[in-house]
């Protein structure tokens, strides 16, 4: 049975045809049929309805920025379908998204029926390997070329790119306790707990990381590691131990991002909220 692509391309504060996603989505839509829908998350006007409706593209409207997991949430609600053979294509306004990608894709779907996650080889603009990795709580384990193969137990990759089976949503939902960070993480974990295999896909992707961006600025990153310390701590709250390593990782993250922007003050901030959430899991779990 021939295999049906929904791309739904999550995209916040940017125009479309400002979007290196979109505007590969263009191109690659001539050769490969795809329902694509964008879920728009900006708070600024954009005119993507407009440019949608010209390019016989799906619009959501998320009425401000709701974050990753409501978005994909209201999607899959959408599409509301649990089709085997129909595979959703998460991606980033900023991805390097291919042909070749959906080549690879479509011939794996095809020849490995059960299999329900395909994930490609994402490079950051760095030359490193960030997808997909091994699982690690405090630290995942990055792959040192393109022939590592992740286990299954601790296999874990990122949004962008993860193509997955309909049939995986029948009974699950993204935790819309996580805005944007640790989704993907958690996401992983849970498939693992499941059941459901992953399939490494022989094609590479550039991704474009916030953090790793040369334009970051104090005040950017200031706003960015709010969202992050928040969701990280929240899928940290496990234990006594998961607690604690969470903190001492959301202070290394600020430190190193702190030294990137030459900003002491940041770092000096980012303690401070890290300290911050350590009294307040403490008071709440009664450490």
């Amino acid at each position: 049975m021939e295999t049906t692509y929904i791309v739904a391309v999550v995209i916040y504060n940017r125009k479309c045809y400002e979007s290196e996603t979109c505007k590969n989505l263009e191109r690659i839509r001539k050769y490969f049929s795809l329902r694509i829908i964008i879920a728009d998350n900006s708070t600024i006007e954009t005119n993507n309805k407009e440019y949608c409706r010209l390019h016989n593209w799906e619009y959501l409207e998320m009425g401000g920025n709701v974050g990753l997991s409501k978005a994909y949430n209201k999607i899959l609600d959408y599409v509301n379908t649990k089709d085997f053979h129909t595979i959703i294509v998460w991606v980033d306004d900023d991805t390097e998204i291919t042909e070749e990608f959906f080549k690879e894709l479509d011939s794996k779907a095809e020849n490995s029926s059960n299999t329900h996650i395909f994930v490609p080889i994402i490079y950051g603009t760095d030359g490193i390997i960030y997808s997909p990795n091994t699982r690690r709580f405090f630290r995942n384990k990055l792959m040192t070329n393109e022939n590592d193969i992740p286990v299954q137990s601790d296999f874990n990759a990122i949004n962008s790119c993860m193509a997955i089976r309909m049939s995986v949503f029948d009974n699950y939902r993204y935790d819309e306790n996580l805005f944007m960070d640790s989704v993907d993480q958690k996401y992983c974990e849970d498939m693992h707990l499941i059941g459901y295999k992953f399939c490494k896909l022989n094609i590479k992707i550039t991704q474009h990381f916030f953090q790793r961006s040369e334009g970051l600025t104090a005040e950017k990153a200031w706003n960015r590691y709010k969202i992050r310390i928040h969701d990280f701590m929240y899928y940290a709250n496990k234990n006594f131990l998961c607690r604690w390593l969470g903190i001492i990782k959301v202070c290394a993250w600020g430190i190193q991002i702190g030294i990137k922007c030459k900003s002491i003050s940041f770092m000096m901030k980012c303690v401070w909220l890290s300290l911050k959430y350590a009294v307040k899991l403490s008071f709440e779990r009664n450490i």
